[in-house]
């Protein structure tokens, strides 16, 4: 572990060298593209005009005015907007910055996203750094106060630290403080679909009344054995297979006393039984709230472990208070795990 260190998950969406830094030449990554980038804001790790001086970039009057209208609450995409630059510049810049280590690529604050002290705080520099903070932000707590709120209880959105409104700017520039010293990260959410027993058996019955699939007992576990799309907990072993076919694809059906949920791994990906048993959770969310439908089409694609949801809210203009309600309401058919 190194004291300071800010690598996270964020940087799985964006190019970077193996010390998390920018780098043009990289095309490993499938979700480090400039689409998403876009939804990315930049967080300066030093004074604007400091940079602007180092890199001589006042000889550049696009990069020096970019350099100027940074924001790590705004995203790059609205940043090109408010600065009439156009967003391909705006992200090789960016890329620039952070392959000059003066940036770093962060999902935009908010005071509604949830922050943790980070299991990587540089605390022995922190004698130090209170000094620095007392002097960038007198009339705010001190450091320790602040690591204090962050830590002291459960994780909670950033909002509830922050006494009033009128604080809220101030607020949001202390933390971008705290995470540029490394002494606070965010967490993410990351939402996997899962397949409950309940719906394996109605999509079963189903097929047994079209003709798919013949009837070997009271309960089966299905296997596409063409795609493996699925993660499975250990269970029982099976007594006795069958074999059907679905769509032209060989299907393995397993008598099981007792079968277990299914995580869908990819449900982009998803194999025609899949995609039955998917059909199923959209069926019962139209049956309790229908108004979430068109939501859940939009986001189902994320819901592959890869994507935290804190970064889906800004790429697809999601509101919080929606989603929030569609992931209660989907509750039984999701995983879902924190992660900085």
């Amino acid at each position: 572990v190194l004291p300071g260190s800010y690598l996270s998950s964020t940087l799985n969406f964006i190019d970077t060298d193996d010390d998390g830094f920018a780098d043009n030449n990289n095309n490993n990554n499938e979700y480090a593209d400039d689409e998403n980038m876009g939804f990315m804001a930049l967080l300066l790790l030093d004074d604007p005009e400091k940079i602007i001086t180092d890199l001589r970039a006042e000889l550049s009057l696009p990069l020096s005015k970019f350099i100027r209208s940074i924001s790590p609450m705004m995203s790059l995409s609205k940043l090109s907007a408010n600065s009439q630059l156009d967003l391909s510049q705006v992200i090789s810049f960016s890329k620039h910055l952070i392959y000059w280590r003066r940036a770093r690529c962060i999902i935009p604050l908010h005071t509604k996203s949830v922050f943790i002290v980070s299991p990587m705080a540089p605390m022995q520099q922190i004698d130090t750094n209170i000094k620095l903070f007392k002097q960038e932000f007198p009339s705010l707590p001190s450091l320790a106060t602040f690591l204090s709120l962050l830590s002291n209880s459960k994780p909670r959105k950033y909002a509830a630290i922050i006494p009033s409104k009128d604080h809220k700017e101030i607020y949001l520039d202390a933390l971008a403080w705290l995470i540029r010293y490394g002494y606070v990260t965010q967490l993410l959410t990351f939402v996997w679909l899962k397949i409950s027993n309940s719906i394996k058996i109605q999509v079963e019955e189903e097929m047994e009344k079209e003709g798919l699939i013949k009837s070997k007992g009271p309960a089966h576990k299905f296997q596409d054995i063409a795609v493996d799309n699925t993660g499975k907990t250990n269970g029982n072993k099976s007594k006795e297979k069958a074999k059907s076919y679905i769509n032209g694809r060989e299907v393995n059906i397993e008598e099981n006393e007792e079968e277990e949920d299914i995580i869908l791994l990819d449900p982009e990906r998803a194999t025609a039984l899949e995609r039955r048993w998917i059909s199923k959770v959209f069926k019962n969310l139209n049956n309790t709230a229908p108004e979430l439908l068109p939501l859940f089409q939009k986001v189902i694609k994320y819901f592959n472990g890869n994507y935290p949801i804190e970064l889906v809210i800004f790429k697809e203009s999601l509101s919080r208070h929606e989603l929030k309600k569609l992931l209660y309401c989907i509750s039984n058919n999701i995983t879902s795990v924190k992660h900085w």
